[in-house]
């Protein structure tokens, strides 16, 4: 939130909560209100995502074979992980026979990162069978290939902003690249490729799980600990007159900790930030403002273009 309507979002809380103090409340029947944690329903711009998860394989990977038969590995040079340059000997071959002295290196015909070793040494090689001597990516550079659910497909278009959640590395930046026509026949899903900046921790066969910007939804927002869950849907408390009153709500968008609310709230309504099943319409409560060091969803966020 920037600052100034981070002021102007605590100036009008402080003047609603000043019917309330947060001292002793009036009593009724011998009875003292209970405290209730509460924050301003407020504008707040969310942000709307479509998840996808994978794993990272090469953007362009290259296979290196024997480029003959009769030759057996005599030495391997490199191990997965590893950079590599073009031309630089990646292991050698020699004859299967043992009657020649020939010695054949093996060399990369790209710049990049070893993949994976396909071979060891003392193991019969072909130009054609069994798995490549060697896989390369090249210049190193991984993409995350995730399945999407095919209803989000139509929401989707290569340049779009991701966030990457890596296991192991945390949140890199990245973007869609491009959506594979059709869905996996086997999983029934679509299949997204998302480009990130080289990084020298990532490795393929890393999983990730993807965040999607597909673009914004503005309005009033609250915390999603307010909602309570009935027959009719959802309800928030709010806070008049040192009363609960419920309020039966549309919910929109959630983002982390916030959730839009379409319908049944106005602004700056007095919202019970922590909702509970002990509250019940009427019951008398003394409001006490959410502390500011708690999450930053549950305040008010930046307003929309057009908001005062």
């Amino acid at each position: 939130m920037a600052p100034r309507h981070a002021s102007l979002a605590r100036a009008l809380l402080a003047t609603a909560l000043a019917v309330f103090p947060t001292g002793a409340a009036p009593a009724e029947d011998g009875m003292a209100g209970l405290s209730v944690s509460a924050v301003l329903a407020v504008p707040r711009c969310l942000a709307e995502r479509v998840t996808a998860s994978g794993t990272f394989v090469a953007s362009r990977e290259v296979e290196i074979r024997a480029d003959r038969e009769g030759l057996v590995v005599g030495d391997v040079l490199v191990e997965p992980g590893d950079v590599v340059t073009k031309g630089q000997v990646l292991g050698r071959l020699v004859s299967a026979t043992g009657t020649a002295a020939e010695t054949v290196p093996v060399r990369a015909p790209v710049d990049g990162t070893v993949l994976a070793v396909g071979t060891t040494v003392g193991a019969y090689v072909s130009p054609k069978e069994g798995d490549p001597l060697f896989r390369i990516a090249e210049g190193g550079q991984l993409e995350l290939k995730a399945q999407v659910l095919p209803t989000s497909l139509r929401q989707l278009h290569p340049n779009q902003a991701a966030r990457l959640h890596v296991v192991g590395l945390g949140d890199l930046d990245g973007h869609l690249v491009a959506i594979e026509d059709g869905v996996d026949p086997q999983t029934q899903l679509g299949i997204l490729h998302l480009g990130v900046d080289a990084n020298p921790k990532l490795r393929a066969g890393l999983f990730a799980r993807a965040e999607i910007d597909i673009g914004q939804q503005c309005g009033l927002a609250v915390p999603l600990s307010a909602l309570l869950y009935g027959r009719e849907g959802a309800v928030v408390g709010i806070v008049q007159e040192n009363r609960v009153v419920m309020r039966a709500v549309t919910t929109g968008l959630l983002q982390g900790n916030s959730i839009a609310i379409r319908d049944g709230l106005s602004e700056n309504d007095v919202v019970i930030a922590r909702a509970g099943t002990f509250l019940r319409e009427g019951d008398h409560v003394r409001a006490v403002e959410m502390p500011a060091d708690g999450p930053a969803e549950r305040l008010a966020g930046d307003r929309p273009p057009g908001w005062p």
